[in-house]
Order: structure tokens, then sequence, then C-alpha cells
């Protein structure tokens, strides 16, 4: 928090604590704890994470695990526990999320043309084939087509040209098929220069 007990003592007040460091967006968090607080029961237990500001101006993410406890002679409701900083605890599962993310990407997209890859073909195609015997069994029509596209004499503007020069070929064709195909349909790259169509 930045803070010094010296300087701002043992205690601090809920609505303080809520008004210097909690984030404003997580604020209404901790609108139940206050309401909860209210009814001044003895005994009472609470997590929260949320997301504080300190007085150095840096956003952290904290993990309070509190206990709410009446004084026996005030009557106040005092807030006893430990806060402990999960900021790096945070952004190492959204990176691990990232990186899971991006080796999905990779095992069904093509990395050339952003289509779909062979592997993604054959998954959309297995689930499609389900829904087509789903369909029949309840006599319900379902009508589809595969195209098989397949580029001629690539090879030859590869090693005229480049392999550069042809990359940017089958770049322009995935987005050439992808357009007239239309958005529903389902267009993949299946090999170097090969792709398939799906149309419902």
């Amino acid at each position: 928090y930045g803070t010094s007990v010296a300087r701002e003592g043992r205690f601090m007040s809920f609505d303080k604590y809520v008004n210097e460091f909690v984030y404003p967006e997580g604020a209404w968090m901790l609108d139940g704890e206050k309401s909860y607080l209210s009814l001044k029961r003895n005994k009472g237990y609470c997590d929260a994470q949320h997301r504080i500001i300190r007085r150095d101006g840096k956003i952290r993410t904290i993990l309070v695990r509190r206990i709410f406890w009446e004084g026996e002679n005030d009557g106040n409701i005092k807030i006893y526990g430990t806060n402990q900083d999960i900021s790096e605890r945070i952004a190492m599962e959204k990176d691990k999320r990232r990186q899971a993310a991006t080796i999905q990407n990779l095992a069904y997209i093509d990395s050339l043309t952003g289509l779909a890859n062979r592997h993604s073909l054959g998954k959309y195609l297995a689930e499609d084939l389900k829904k087509v015997y789903i369909k029949e069994v309840y006599n319900k029509a379902y009508k589809g087509v595969l195209f098989f596209i397949d580029l001629d004499d690539l090879k030859m503007i590869n090693n005229t040209y480049g392999h550069s020069y042809g990359d940017e070929i089958i770049r322009a064709v995935a987005k050439k098929i992808s357009q007239i195909s239309g958005k529903d349909a389902f267009v993949s790259r299946v090999s170097g220069d090969e792709f398939a169509v799906i149309l419902k």
C-alpha cells in the first residue's frame, strides 16, 4: 500500500480504505461487505480479490483474507487479516492463457493465410457429418458441397520468382476465395497450393 503505521495509525475505517486505496471500478465488490458489517454479526470471514492504487500510484491486485470481529467493549467492528499482492501471479496466468491461445491457433490456423488448416478442416467435417446424421434421423433436409481447389504451376512460379512471390500469390488467392465464398462458408488451406471450401 505504500503506507506507514507510524504515520497513519494501526486502524483505518472501511470507507477510508475504499476511497483511498480501492481501484474505482472494483469498489462495488466491497458494497456487500459493508452491508454484512452493518448487520453487527459477531464473526465473519471473507476472501476478496481486487485492485488497489498504492500511495506511489502503482496499481496492484491483492488477495484479501479477512475476519470481521465486533469489539466487546466499544461495539466497533474490526477487520483483521492478511493482504497478499498477487499481481505477478495474475500476470503469469494471463500470459499462460495467451500462450494457450497461440498454441491453439498454431494447431488449427494456417500461418501464411490465416485460414483454417488441414487439421481444422478434418475437425469441422467430423462435426458437420454428425449434424448431417442427426438431421437425417429426423428426416430434415441437409445439403452442402465441398470444393477442392488446386493451383496450377505454383512450383514454377516459386522457382522463377522466388518463394516470397509464391507466398504472395497464395495469400491473394486465399483472400479471393474467402470473398467469393461468403461469410457462411468454411474455407481452409489444406496444403501448399490446395484449398478446400465447404458451403452449406
